[in-house]
């Protein structure tokens, strides 16, 4: 018995290829598993694992470089904001000491 060809069976593919490129061949089976052997979905996950991991590390690292932005403009304050903001805080301690002064005061003298 004469083999039939694809062709006999089916007829003439009518649909054209893409010009000046040939139809890439068909895997056997042979070459489909060896090429997916299971360390391929392996490496898969850990250059996805590495990506989230570089991504969480560089949102960080412009965190970080925002904060220190934020210090540096904070600590190059003109001398008239750095005034007030000193008077601020020296008028902050001063209550404060007051104020714990006299819980201490009551603390002596607590009631029985």
């Amino acid at each position: 018995l004469p083999r039939a060809t694809q062709e006999d069976l089916f007829g003439h593919d009518a649909r054209p290829g893409p010009a000046g490129k040939p139809r890439p061949a068909k895997k056997t089976k042979s070459d489909a598993t060896a090429s997916t052997d299971g360390s391929n979905a392996s490496t898969q996950f850990g250059e996805v694992m590495e990506h989230e991991l570089r991504m969480k590390r560089e949102a960080a690292e412009r965190a970080i470089e925002a904060q220190a932005e934020k210090d540096r403009t904070l600590t190059q304050l003109d001398d008239v904001d750095a005034y007030w903001i000193k008077k601020q805080k020296r008028l902050i301690r001063n209550k404060m000491k007051n104020d714990l002064g006299a819980e201490d005061d009551e603390d002596e003298y607590g009631s029985f």
